[in-house]
């Protein structure tokens, strides 16, 4: 997923508060969020498989944005071990992120956190990019969570399928 102008005048950077940035791209997008304080910001956005659930948090003392994309699976026909253990062989693919199990709500999270230094935020590539990767982590791993949920595969074969790069469509 990339966004469509980022030379938008809703794309200046407050320095103080990164999710007032984060807030601009998906208005411009016409993406639903909300906004329950001014260290949070939520939102739904379809992905490729599912509805992904974003959660912004910006900790001023950190310096630090966090985000965390999750979805949501319907079945459960796996123990838990194969679920932590597809997200830990999933980890070992990731340069950047990671993903959380909740076996409980049956969801996964990719987790990303950026630092920001000193109130500077002359990156806003950085910002995009960490979004985008969301998506696209997210995108690319769904299926291997589902075919490990619904018992189609082991954790070891679904990776290895969702490894593959596809050549067009089907």
């Amino acid at each position: 997923m990339s966004f469509t102008s980022r030379d938008s005048p809703l794309y200046s950077v407050d320095c103080l508060n990164p999710l007032n940035f984060i807030q601009n791209i998906f208005v411009e997008n016409q993406w639903e969020y909300q906004r329950n304080a001014d260290d949070e910001l939520y939102a739904e956005v379809e992905g490729r498989w599912a509805l992904y659930h974003f959660s912004f948090l910006w900790r001023d003392d950190f310096q630090a944005l966090s985000l965390s994309c999750s979805f949501q699976l319907d079945l459960l026909k796996c123990d838990r071990e194969s679920f932590y253990e597809v997200a830990a062989r999933i980890n070992e693919c990731l340069w950047m992120g990671h993903f959380n199990v909740d076996c409980e709500g049956l969801s996964f999270s990719y987790r990303y956190t950026l630092p920001i230094r000193s109130g500077a935020l002359d990156s806003v590539e950085q910002i995009c990019e960490m979004i985008d990767t969301a998506f696209w982590e997210c995108d690319r791993f769904y299926p291997v969570f589902s075919f490990v949920a619904s018992g189609e595969k082991s954790p070891i074969e679904a990776i290895v399928s969702a490894m593959i790069e596809v050549q067009g469509e089907a």
